[in-house]
């Protein structure tokens, strides 16, 4: 088995010789913040979208992301060549704690310097195959509180209850519910459906982490003069969709077959979803020539 290699601060180094301090703060009380990208054959084509979200994100916990937008350009090209994947589809993840502070106290306001952990691995053959295949979904209650769904937190064990949740029921992916009942995203990905031609969406109102390649498919559709609308939904809309899909910067677009076991009316024709994906793919050959 290839060696797996890390980023950790300024260091690419072997995974298993990586090492974190037990008094970090991301470790003691989840103060971290991430961003996970897909790089194509070495292109990052939305880097600047990523890094500008991090440097928000990390401000919301106190921190601030230490590396110019060109170093860290250069530490993850440098990553992606340690572990041989510069001619590959691949997910970097990027992420940046609090480091350790003066004491362990929860309220310790006084931090040293971040630790930042970047990760890199292929696209997994199942994820690239939804894009053809499409995914069921199951709607998931309870879980979802909204408080701080808006920012990308490394502490997931939310979203994974939701995933596991959404496989005991035979779904792919599961969709958080609000408390109120309204669909809202699902656990790594952002949800999309259409209807009479126009292109629906959770608002960003309702907690959602609005990610970076949700932000892509509203500015490439409205381009494409197609009505987008972000709003307040509920399952009932997901059920009478023509069409639904789910949107992350590592699977891209994904076409949604089955809402709760009942198919997706349009599945099979898709023709919006299918444009989309075709625009999508036009912009990232765009940013990565």
């Amino acid at each position: 088995m290839t060696e797996e290699y890390v980023l950790l601060d300024d260091e690419t180094l072997p995974a298993r010789a990586a090492r974190v301090s037990a008094l970090d703060r991301g470790f003691l009380y989840g103060e971290a913040v991430f961003t996970t990208l897909r790089a194509y054959a070495g292109a990052l084509p939305f880097l600047a979208e990523h890094e500008a979200r991090l440097r928000t994100h990390a401000r919301a916990i106190g921190a601030a992301f230490p590396w110019s937008a060109h170093k860290l350009r250069q530490r993850i090209s440098k990553l992606l060549d340690a572990n041989d994947l510069l001619d590959a589809q691949a997910s970097v993840r990027v992420q940046l704690s609090s480091g350790v502070g003066e004491n362990t106290g929860l309220f310790e306001c006084a931090r040293g310097e971040p630790t930042v952990l970047a990760l890199a691995a292929p696209v997994p053959g199942r994820i690239l195959a939804r894009r053809s295949e499409g995914v069921a979904i199951a709607t998931i209650d309870g879980l979802h509180t909204g408080d701080t769904g808006s920012f990308k937190l490394s502490g997931y064990t939310r979203n994974r209850l939701c995933t596991t949740q959404a496989h005991q029921r035979g779904a792919d992916e599961g969709v958080f519910l609000s408390a109120a009942g309204e669909v809202l995203e699902a656990a790594t990905a952002n949800l999309f459906f259409v209807r009479g031609g126009a292109l629906h969406t959770p608002a960003p109102g309702t907690g959602i982490l609005c990610g970076v390649t949700r932000g892509q498919v509203i500015a490439l559709a409205r381009r494409r003069g197609i009505a987008v609308h972000e709003g307040h939904y509920r399952t009932t809309d997901l059920l009478s969709a023509d069409e639904a899909f789910l949107s992350s910067s590592v699977s891209e677009i994904v076409p949604v077959r089955s809402v709760n076991g009942a198919p997706v009316s349009g599945f099979e024709a898709r023709p919006l979803t299918r444009a989309l994906q075709d625009l999508y793919d036009a912009l990232v050959a765009t940013r990565s020539a």
